[in-house]
C-alpha cells in the first residue's frame, strides 16, 4: 500500500496538491465544524493574475501556523510582493477577487462569491478523504464532518471565482 508521501503531487481537477499537511487536533483554531485546516498544506492552481486578469498565473495556496492561528496564503508566481494572506481562506480569496474585480464593471460584481476553501482545494473529495484517513481527526473537538456536495467539483468548472477559463468568459 502506498504511503501518503508517495501520492504527491496529486492532480485534482484544477488544483495540484503538493502536501496534505498535518492535522493539529489540540488547537481548535485549525478546524471548524465542517473544515480541517492542516498546517503545512500546499497546493497550486492556475487562475488570473491579480494585476492583469487576462493573464494566467500559478498561485501557491498554503496553510501555516502563525503563533497558534492559521495563516492562509495565496502566493502569485513570480510576485512575492503580491501575497494575499489572512486568518481564513475566505479572506485570502476575497482579497484576490477584489483585485480582479477592479478590472470589471460594477454590475458584474454581484456574481462573485467568496469560496476560499474551494479555491485552496480543501473541498475536493480526495483531499477530504486523505484528511479523514488521519486518526488525529477524531481528536478535533469542533469538527463534525464535511458537508457533502457532489455538485461542488462539477460547479468549479463553471465558476469564474475558481476557474481561469470561466473568468475569461465572464470578463468578455
Amino acid at each position: 500500500m502506498p504511503t501518503l508521501s508517495q501520492t504527491f503531487p496529486l492532480k485534482l481537477n484544477n488544483i495540484l496538491v503538493h502536501s496534505i499537511g498535518e492535522i493539529i487536533p489540540a488547537n481548535p483554531n485549525f478546524h471548524t465544524a465542517h473544515w480541517i485546516y492542516p498546517v503545512g498544506y500546499v497546493a497550486t492552481r492556475i487562475y488570473a493574475h491579480p494585476r492583469d486578469p487576462r493573464k494566467k498565473c500559478v498561485f501557491t495556496c498554503k496553510i501555516l501556523n502563525n503563533a497558534g492561528v492559521p495563516q492562509f496564503q495565496l502566493i502569485p508566481d513570480n510576485d512575492l510582493d503580491g501575497v494575499f494572506f489572512g486568518d481564513t481562506a475566505n479572506k485570502c480569496h476575497q482579497e484576490l477577487l477584489n483585485c480582479i474585480l477592479g478590472f470589471t464593471h460594477d454590475s458584474l460584481k454581484d456574481n462573485f462569491k467568496t469560496k476560499g476553501e474551494e479555491f485552496f482545494g480543501l473541498s475536493n473529495q480526495k483531499v477530504q478523504f486523505l484528511l479523514m484517513s488521519d486518526i488525529r481527526i477524531k481528536q478535533c473537538t469542533k469538527f463534525k464532518g464535511y458537508i457533502l456536495n457532489s455538485e461542488r467539483e462539477q460547479s468549479e468548472n463553471n465558476d469564474p471565482t475558481l476557474s481561469f477559463a470561466d473568468l475569461q468568459n465572464y470578463l468578455r
